[in-house]
């Protein structure tokens, strides 16, 4: 039997991951969609553009609640995953756990 593999996304590059990899109630920056063009301009005509603040509000199955400009949307998760993010960078000051003294962004996940 074979174990499952462990994805780490710290996201500590500051690298772009994938939207359905930031976890439920993390704020993340829209930095580009990938895929076909008629998927691409779907996405935008529900607001999934470019610099827009997006997070997660449930999960289900893999389909997902976003709040994306003051509106939720439901989208599946083939389509999420053409949305890439990164991960808001902000974090508490009062907080001293590993991922904010590297100025990495924690919301209060700590190790």
């Amino acid at each position: 039997m074979q174990s499952a593999k462990t994805i780490n996304i710290k996201n500590q590059t500051g690298g772009t991951i994938p939207l359905p990899m930031i976890g439920v109630g993390t704020p993340a920056s829209i930095e580009t969609i990938r895929g076909r063009e008629k998927d691409i301009r779907f996405l935008e005509s529900l607001g999934f553009v470019a610099g827009s603040t997006v997070s997660i509000i449930s999960e289900l199955n893999g389909n997902l609640i976003v709040n994306i400009k003051n509106t939720r949307i439901g989208i599946g998760r083939s389509l999420a995953m053409k949305i890439f993010v990164r991960m808001d960078n902000s974090h508490d000051p009062d907080c001293h756990c590993s991922y904010c003294k590297k100025n990495e962004c924690c919301t209060k996940r700590h190790e």
